[in-house]
């Protein structure tokens, strides 16, 4: 499984797009901040076709 993660950050201020290849058993997601604070106002997923098949 591929997937693409996009973070955006005090309303669209700062955005980040990563790549990820999680094991296939997954079934979570954990936020966490590193020095701070977080708190999560909104997740939306979507599940994609492959454009290859």
């Amino acid at each position: 499984m591929k997937t693409i993660l996009k973070l955006f950050v005090n309303d669209d201020e700062l955005a980040m797009t990563s790549r990820m290849y999680p094991n296939p058993a997954s079934i979570g997601l954990e936020v966490f901040a590193e020095g701070g604070t977080a708190e999560l106002l909104e997740l939306k997923a979507w599940t994609l076709k492959d454009i290859w098949s």
